[in-house]
């Protein structure tokens, strides 16, 4: 069965209420004491992600 046999034959309203359920709702359940180098470790890891992802999906789409 394909992803896009899930939703056949329902209306858009539903396709569309499906979807939402589906989407995980996020949630703040505590803090993270974090140093300085730590937070900067992360931005810098975030960053190398988004661009690693960004560069995959390029090479999807050719």
């Amino acid at each position: 069965m394909a992803y896009e046999d899930i939703y056949k034959g329902l209306t858009e309203k539903e396709k569309e209420k499906m979807i939402k359920a589906d989407i995980p709702k996020f949630r703040t359940i505590g803090k993270a004491n974090l140093t300085e180098e730590e937070l900067k470790q992360g931005e810098k890891d975030l960053l190398r992600l988004m661009k690693e992802f960004d560069n995959d999906s390029k090479k999807d789409v050719q």
